[in-house]
């Protein structure tokens, strides 16, 4: 009789669930791309952790006449680009409830305390790139920032070959107003994160930042054909607080001036183009003081802590992309990219990263619908207070194969 109850509640419940689940009529897409990547750089970059050959890590690129200039490169393949994402559509009287879900297997990579083994099983850890809900105007969850403008992203066939654009996705609360012509108007409050260098820090403190404020980014989008412009502002609160990070237990040690906040701002400019079906042209420039993480992969800190003082770093990146289609099956791209960073602080001297650049080309063909084969390269600069400068040069192939089901 128990074992009878069971069965009939757990009927009960999959036939509630389906007979919910055709009222409103959701429609669910399980998706996603299987990669692989391959490259071989002309010197170390760093290669000897995940990091360096898995990413493109352009501020440790090394430089001329230092022990790492000297050794010989590598190669790698791997296939943590895969991604996988599974969304919903459920219809209702205000129009459509949407959400979607994405990750891939690079997790852990930008901590550099990556996992991943070589030896045997070559396994990586997933994470999590985009989980979000949106409904009429509304956008929450983690996506990618409204800083960032997609739409205008250089293309590349690995995960890190260019410079120069915004790049952040983040916990937020989004409203788009659409004013019609294809024009609209977002404005975000989203995850805040102070991204500092720590100068001197209080002896025995650990650096803690002291967000308080969500970042704050408001978006103009302009469509003009199949062209389009887009302007971006963003303001943030940044701030460090490491008052209680003293190893004492005499309150009189403790110094207030080891607390300190400010604010920090960016703008962004960047579009795309179209010259011909064949022919279009993609840009983005960013920048501003405090802009830090914002700029891609978090290459200059937003500002430096020594001696009590939270000062901000002015920071900027910029690139171009032109793109040729021969014919349907083939993309040709070519583009320049560059950040620059103004080092302020006093203390800051010797190999800090002051100037990044970076030339990547690529060409890319569709064997079958949804399978593509890419190669390209990617030559890239360093320069740094001292003078000193670096380059590598990374050869890269791809295969990529799109999926999409809708139930």
């Amino acid at each position: 009789m128990k074992f009878l109850s069971i069965k009939v509640i757990l009927l009960s419940g999959i036939t509630l669930a389906c007979q919910i689940v055709n009222a409103e009529e959701t429609k669910i897409t399980i998706g996603g791309e299987i990669k692989f990547d391959g490259y071989f750089d002309t010197s170390t970059n760093n290669s000897t952790g995940p990091r360096g050959y898995d990413l493109l890590s352009f501020r440790s690129v090394p430089l001329e006449n230092s022990s790492d200039s000297d050794k010989v490169g590598g190669t790698k393949f791997h296939a943590r680009g895969t991604k996988l994402s599974i969304g919903s559509a459920t219809p209702y009287e205000g129009g459509t409830i949407k959400t979607y879900f994405e990750g891939d297997f690079l997790g852990r990579i930008d901590s550099g305390a990556d996992t991943d083994d070589d030896t045997v099983s070559n396994s990586y850890e997933f994470r999590v790139r985009q989980a979000y809900m949106s409904w009429g105007n509304w956008t929450v969850g983690q996506t990618w920032s409204n800083f960032v403008d997609l739409k205008a992203y250089p293309e590349g066939i690995t995960f890190s070959s260019t410079l120069g654009r915004g790049f952040v996705r983040q916990a937020q609360v989004k409203y788009s107003y659409q004013l019609g012509e294809g024009d609209s108007f977002s404005f975000s409050l989203e995850n805040p994160d102070t991204d500092y260098n720590a100068g001197t820090p209080v002896p025995g403190s650990n650096a803690n930042e002291s967000d308080g404020i969500p970042d704050m980014v408001a978006t103009y989008f302009n469509k003009m054909g199949a062209s389009h412009i887009r302007a971006s502002l963003l303001l943030r609160s940044l701030g460090v607080d490491e008052t209680g990070a003293l190893n004492t237990t005499d309150v009189t040690a403790i110094d207030a001036a080891q607390s300190d906040s400010t604010t920090g701002w960016g703008i962004g400019l960047s579009g795309k183009y179209v010259v011909s079906p064949s022919f279009n042209i993609k840009f983005n420039l960013h920048g501003g003081d405090g802009i830090g993480r914002y700029l891609y992969n978090n290459q200059f800190r937003s500002a430096t802590f020594v001696d009590g003082v939270l000062e901000t770093e002015t920071a900027w990146g910029g690139n171009a992309m032109v793109q040729y289609k021969p014919s349907k099956e083939l993309r040709l791209n070519l583009g320049y990219g560059g950040h620059t960073v103004d080092v302020e602080a006093d203390y800051v001297v010797g190999s800090v990263t002051e100037t990044l650049t970076a030339l990547h080309g690529n060409a890319i063909w569709t064997i079958a619908p949804g399978l593509e084969f890419g190669t390209g390269f990617t030559y890239a600069t360093r320069s740094v207070k001292s003078g000193d400068e670096g380059d590598i040069t990374r050869l890269m192939v791809s295969f990529k194969r799109k999926f999409k089901a809708t139930f």
